[in-house]
């Protein structure tokens, strides 16, 4: 099996991840407080019981007791043996019978693919449905989610050297003065109602030919590539896919036989987590960066409304931060200021790292954090509508490696149990219906 298999014996556990530890935790518990009520011995103990008690008794079937203990323990033995020969055919061959038109043997293993089928179709479309994910994100902060995670100190410097190295770039292709101009109004009220269009033609015009939104996007797709990999993120895919089962199981009881196949949230959030990156380490995630980069860049050229919501989220975010220390009235936006910003990549670096801790640490502004979830909850329904097939994709491709014996193995270690009950009420409800049967007779005897 592969390193994504959901089989519990091959998968690789991340014991560093609470969320997966108490998953497979629980999942395990279950299993092992299933161990030692073996059902398989109870039914073989009571259909050997009911087949004693019929040969002890048919002796003595011509008298009352006999025959009702004897008709009962029949009827008890002949269902004990249908239900064994029906549950063992779902799995193996009974009696080593091949499977033919009228007995079916092996049913399970001869319909993998269409068992496999059924299940990926019914986590694409039932259990992990588009519906099912949106009504998910909405209930979850998925700013906040984000915002933490760039709070680390090692991605906060990561993406400031970025952006001091972009700005840095940026700077020196740029006129001082009107470098200077926006710099000075870019903390002032009367920001918000300036018309920011020839400002970021110039700066879209200069990014396509340096190309700063190759390096934006190639950046971008490094980042949730170590966004995926992050311990943070597999924790929190495990609460949600576990959150997830408990309202598909709760909904109608029957669905709880859906824990008999599927993975624990824990493996899935891991299969999960492959599936992403090699989804963002292929061309495709680059390319969709850049479309979505160069869709915004060109809704920023033609929209109003889109330049105004830009320069409130740019007033709203710096207003607070130690930028405004470089605002008018302090003196320290000049053409000095702009030449150190250009040589001295440290002295931005750490200006663009509190500007940033300022923002995600502090939070001051629920308003651009609740924008910004937005924004990132449409970019994710955007994804979900595009690439939801993914998630039939990628349960077939975990569930193929899976061989017959690993199947049945899998199956029965999690409705074995469930599967022996049936052969227990055969047998129980084959003697009281023997019972039932026996006695109707002998009134009908008696009174004729």
């Amino acid at each position: 099996m592969n390193s994504n298999g959901f089989g519990p014996s091959e998968k690789k556990r991340d014991r560093n991840n609470p969320a997966t530890e108490a998953t497979d935790n629980r999942t395990n518990g279950k299993r092992q407080a299933e161990l030692p009520r073996n059902y398989g011995h109870w039914a073989t103990l009571t259909l050997v019981l009911v087949s004693v008690g019929f040969l002890f008794s048919y002796p003595y079937r011509g008298e009352f007791w006999g025959g009702l203990i004897s008709t009962a323990c029949r009827a008890g033995m002949l269902a004990g043996l249908a239900d064994w020969f029906a549950v063992t055919a779902l799995f193996r061959r009974p009696l080593g019978i091949r499977p033919g038109r009228i007995l079916r043997t092996e049913i399970i293993p001869r319909n993998r693919e269409r068992l496999f089928e059924a299940l990926a179709d019914m986590v694409e479309n039932d259990l992990l449905s588009k519906k099912a994910l949106k009504e998910r994100l909405a209930h979850y902060n998925s700013a906040a989610f984000l915002l933490d995670y760039l709070s680390q100190p090692e991605v906060l410097a990561e993406l400031s050297t970025f952006l001091a190295g972009l700005i840095r770039d940026l700077t020196g292709q740029t006129e001082p003065q009107a470098l200077i101009n926006f710099l000075e109004e870019l903390t002032c009220e009367e920001f918000l109602f300036e018309d920011l269009t020839p400002l970021l033609v110039e700066a879209l015009n200069l990014s396509e030919k340096k190309g700063y939104l190759e390096l934006t996007a190639a950046f971008a797709n490094r980042s949730l590539l170590a966004l995926v990999d992050s311990p943070q993120l597999k924790q929190a895919l495990a609460l949600w896919l576990q959150k997830a089962y408990q309202t598909y199981e709760a909904r109608n009881t029957a669905r709880k036989l859906v824990d008999t196949f599927l993975p624990s949230a824990g493996e899935l959030a891991a299969a999960v987590q492959e599936q992403l990156r090699l989804f963002l380490a292929g061309p495709e995630a680059q390319e969709l960066l850049m479309s979505w980069l160069r869709e915004y860049a060109g809704e920023l050229v033609t929209s109003r409304a889109a330049r105004t919501n830009l320069s409130q989220t740019l007033f709203d975010l710096l207003r607070h931060t130690p930028f405004r220390a470089h605002g008018p009235g302090n003196g320290e936006v000049s053409s000095a200021k702009i030449g150190t910003f250009r040589t001295d990549g440290d002295t931005l670096k750490l200006l663009i790292e509190d500007v940033i801790r300022e923002i995600v640490i502090t939070r001051r502004n629920p308003k651009w954090e609740a924008n910004l979830d937005s924004w990132l909850k449409d970019s994710l329904l955007r994804f979900i509508d595009t690439q939801h097939a993914i998630i039939g994709h990628m349960v077939r491709q975990n569930l193929k490696p899976l061989s017959n014996e690993r199947l049945v193995e899998l199956i029965e270690s999690r409705a074995g149990n469930d599967l022996q009950m049936i052969r227990i009420n055969g047998s129980v409800v084959g003697s009281l219906a023997g019972s039932l049967i026996y006695l109707v007779n002998f009134l009908i005897q008696q009174k004729w």
